[in-house]
């Protein structure tokens, strides 16, 4: 049912999509201030990081909250510790669902497709590395390799 009303909240603001290009022409409203009170909830703090920003709202209503930076794939979204689905508002900008009233802490993160895959490629690779530094340590220390002067004296 929430879900069905955040699909429907928004279809409602695409199709508003012109009346916002006007309003994105005139200059804000500057009475609209961090945390202020608005009737549809309040922001209490954002913090931006280059892969991830966090924002800490309360709604008072259900709705789409919307961050105006640009909508990516590699993007995601989690809402109290919970990861949900990550939407494309006004084909640009990243929205996420608040399915009723209340305190969120909400989380935008940059996750590329294939970071897990690299990572454990990663791991490997320095696992190889370990593996044939403590080999050739070992070697060395038993007398398995021996100098070139060695060999000649003998």
């Amino acid at each position: 049912m929430a879900s069905q009303y955040c699909l429907s909240a928004l279809r409602a603001i695409s199709a508003r999509a012109s009346s916002r290009s006007r309003w994105l022409g005139r200059a804000p409203d500057s009475s609209i201030r961090y945390g202020a009170r608005a009737r549809w909830g309040r922001l209490h703090s954002i913090v931006v990081e280059p892969n991830r920003v966090q924002v800490h709202y309360y709604a008072n209503m259900p709705g789409v909250l919307t961050l105006t930076d640009a909508w990516f794939p590699a993007w995601h979204a989690r809402v109290n510790n919970s990861d949900l689905p990550l939407f494309r508002v006004d084909g640009t900008f990243r929205g996420v669902c608040l399915e009723r009233a209340g305190a969120y802490n909400v989380t935008f993160y940059y996750r590329p497709l294939l970071w897990q895959v690299s990572l454990a490629l990663a791991a490997v690779g320095g696992l190889w590395i370990l593996s044939v530094a403590i080999h050739a340590n070992y070697s060395t220390s038993n007398g398995a390799v021996r100098s070139s002067a060695a060999r000649v004296s003998m």
